[in-house]
């Protein structure tokens, strides 16, 4: 990269060093945020996960009382007819 910097693009020996000592720095930096930014992914993608395991045990409960109390209004309604039938 050195010959090509230096020959190429016609650079003195310094500037030569200097682009590809900047090229360095910035694939390190760059290497260093991808790796940062996987792991900020992947403790998103866990905390999202035990979110959804939250959700889903709330929603289990939710539908179960739920299914309850409709059962217990049936119940209810089908014994208030038939109180009703006996009645009369």
């Amino acid at each position: 990269m050195y010959d090509f910097a230096r020959k190429e693009m016609k650079l003195s020996e310094e500037k030569a060093k200097e682009f590809v000592q900047t090229l360095d720095e910035f694939n390190s930096h760059h290497i260093d945020d991808s790796i940062a930014t996987k792991l900020f992914v992947k403790d998103e993608v866990i905390q999202l996960r035990e979110e959804i395991k939250r959700v889903e045990v709330s929603l289990t409960k939710a539908i179960y009382w739920s299914g309850l109390i409709q059962f217990i209004a049936i119940v209810g309604s089908v014994l208030a007819i038939f109180n009703f039938m006996v009645r009369k």
